[in-house]
């Protein structure tokens, strides 16, 4: 019998949606306990088979001035047989049982597309600097999803660069953190700032899973 991975019914797909495209606030939410402690287990193990793969982002974004320090791979831009099969089963396993939520989730938000092209995995180590508040990508499109494998260090959403108005969000393993992402151009402004505080505790890995606008992807920066 497959494993399960996600608890849906901790999920109510109408308030989730109403929250998160109410303007009026900030624009996140999380839902503690939705990964399963299997899920959480195999998709470790496959990080781990693939710790090569990592990549040490940029530690400051010079247009911005954002400071991260993580380390980075995303399955769409490997090539074939590069992923260890212990992780890309696991991952296939993931985005299966999320797609179809993904999918009401889209047609209750009119989103721009009812599936998602990027899945992604995110490494802080220990004594990490975390990222300053900043906006994700105008590429990504609808909706973000990090799902918190390992690591419990602070989350927050804020209304700009200064950290106004930060609010704490649960952030520890199995949570999974919603947040806005723009729907059209006039909702770009609306993206939540959000940051995870330095220095970090202990190792901290996630997977992030959004749709990724082609015609944007050259604006990859904060």
């Amino acid at each position: 019998m497959m494993t399960k991975y996600i608890c849906t019914e901790k999920i109510d797909v109408d308030e989730v949606v109403r929250k998160l495209y109410d303007f009026s606030t900030l624009g996140a939410l999380s839902i503690p306990g939705f990964l399963t402690e299997e899920a959480r287990k195999e998709l470790l193990t496959g990080i781990k088979d693939s710790e090569h793969l990592f990549i040490t982002v940029e530690r400051e974004k010079k247009k911005s001035g954002v400071i991260q320090e993580m380390k980075t791979f995303y399955l769409e831009r490997l090539a074939e047989g590069e992923l260890s099969r212990t992780l890309q089963d696991a991952v296939a396993n993931l985005a299966a049982e999320y797609a179809e939520m993904y999918e009401h989730l889209a047609e209750k938000a009119h989103f721009t597309s009812r599936r998602f092209n990027s899945i992604g995995v995110h490494h802080y180590w220990v004594g990490s600097a975390g990222i300053t508040p900043h906006q994700d990508y105008a590429a990504d499109m609808d909706l973000v999803a990090s799902f918190v494998l390992q690591g419990n260090a602070p989350f927050g959403v804020c209304k700009n660069r200064q950290k106004d108005g930060a609010v704490y969000l649960e952030a520890s393993p199995g949570t999974l953190i919603f947040m806005r992402a723009a729907r059209n151009e006039q909702e770009q402004p609306a993206r939540p700032f959000h940051f995870l505080e330095g220095s970090v505790a202990e190792e901290r890995y996630s997977i992030l899973i959004r749709n990724r606008a082609a015609k944007k992807m050259k604006e990859l920066e904060y």
